[in-house]
């Protein structure tokens, strides 16, 4: 139960005294853990009813006054790749050669800034939230399903309006140049992870639908590779960490699923910090203030206590000082031996964690001296936040050294400290919820 609690200074009473406003549901029942996990990390679960009306208001329909202005790349072999049981499609892609022998890779984020209005009772309520929250058997969107699955989701074979990042890469994969501005495109196929995954290994074609991208796949897939292969050796650290999904069904079944398809979500990975890369280095170039993603490199303190603890391992970072490249060389030394998993949690352990500010601290464990968020806008505020500056910035409303670049840097600190906050709440009630489940699997599998 939720009991609300009055205290003296405010009632004039002796003594503070509670005052039950809500029962959640029956002991030891996963739906009254859901929401007692809730009400403890402030989580919103249904959307008030202006916003859910809102929301329907908008006609899922594109009007032609919506494409002026607008790349139109409807023509291209543009697709999505997703988890099995995803909705919310943030993110197409597409790879192209150029008659100049480059390759011109697209990644295109869904408009949510177009629909979501700064200062509606719409948007409000999607800053408040901040971020979509992925509980085990419930999910909370940011936005409303009208718009988080549909309106704005890369639906295939469908029109959608997006934001686009095309990249011209040379065969190296190396950046010759960047083209960033408003689009429609329309969405040839829906992939899953584990179909791109099988397609990798040769062990399966891509589905009949999709067999006509098997050529753009494996040139996506070698130019990932490189892209990766040149991000670690500029030092992004690369934790080899198993990881599981905890899945729950309608019944309150937990079932946990390894997640395998390693090569086709890194493909997905490595086009998504491309765009945000080079979205990030688009403003700053313009010297345009927006919600950055920084890491800041690991305090002293803690630098000193993890070099202590892995001493004791008989490692050591190389050079002594606190670099993403002397992290990446002590995880090269134990990559695959039993110390792996150890050093992993301690070197972890020791970094500080990545956050959302209003100015650009660079990325330590990415190696990324200009990094932000701008690939979800579906269900994380900061990358809408980022769709808005840019925006403004390509319609010529945004310039450096106006009223309103210098109105914006004012609220940034703020709104970092907030969408921050809301990411960590979401991430602790995940882990809360889990340890539950965890708990619950294991009561019934007791010998």
């Amino acid at each position: 139960m939720v009991v609300d609690l009055y205290w003296p200074e405010d009632t004039g009473e002796d003594e503070v005294f509670g005052q039950v406003s809500r029962v959640l549901g029956e002991e030891d029942d996963p739906e009254t853990e859901t929401e007692a996990v809730m009400v403890k990390y402030g989580l919103r679960g249904e959307f008030p009813p202006e916003v859910v009306s809102e929301a329907e208001r908008i006609p899922r329909e594109i009007p032609d006054s919506a494409l002026r202005g607008r790349l139109d790349l409807r023509e291209l072999n543009t697709f999505t790749v997703d988890g099995r049981d995803a909705k919310d499609f943030d993110d197409a892609i597409h790879i192209a050669p150029t008659e100049r022998g480059t390759f011109m890779v697209g990644i295109h984020i869904a408009d949510v800034s177009h629909y979501v209005k700064a200062g509606s009772p719409l948007d409000q309520e999607a800053y408040a939230r901040a971020t979509s929250v992925y509980l085990p058997g419930r999910v909370l969107p940011m936005l409303p399903e009208h718009l988080s699955n549909g309106v704005c989701s890369l639906v295939p074979l469908e029109d959608r309006l997006t934001m686009s990042a095309l990249v011209e890469l040379s065969a190296d994969a190396e950046i010759l140049s960047v083209e960033i501005g408003p689009s429609v495109i329309h969405s040839k196929a829906r992939l899953t992870y584990d179909e791109v995954q099988a397609y990798s290994e040769a062990t399966s074609p891509l589905p009949e639908h999709a067999r006509h991208l098997e050529g753009d796949l494996h040139l996506l897939l070698k130019f990932t590779t490189k892209l990766r292969q040149k991000r670690l050796r500029e030092g992004s650290l690369d934790f080899k960490m198993r990881e599981v999904k905890v899945d729950v069904d309608a019944e309150g079944r937990m079932e946990l699923i390894p997640l395998r398809e390693e090569t086709a979500r890194g493909m997905i990975e490595d086009l998504m910090l491309l765009a945000n890369k080079v979205v990030a280095r688009f403003l700053l170039e313009r010297r345009i203030p927006t919600l950055f993603r920084i890491h800041e490199e690991p305090t002293l303190q803690r630098f000193q206590d993890v070099s202590q603890a892995i001493g004791r391992l008989g490692l050591a970072f190389p050079g002594g000082e606190p670099t993403p490249q002397a992290y990446q060389d002590v995880l090269k030394q134990v990559r695959g031996t039993p110390r792996e998993s150890v050093v992993n949690s301690l070197l972890l352990r020791s970094m500080q964690q990545a956050k959302y500010a209003g100015e650009n601290l660079g990325h330590f464990g990415l190696a990324f001296d200009e990094y932000l968020h701008f690939t979800s806008p579906i269900r994380r505020y900061p990358d809408l936040m980022v769709h808005r500056v840019l925006r403004e910035v390509l319609a010529g409303e945004l310039r450096t050294g106006s009223r309103e670049v210098d109105q914006l840097r004012s609220v940034l600190p703020t709104m970092g400290e907030h969408t921050s906050d809301r990411e960590r709440n979401a991430a602790e009630a995940e882990r809360d919820l889990t340890k539950y489940y965890q708990a619950k699997w294991a009561q019934a599998h007791e010998a």
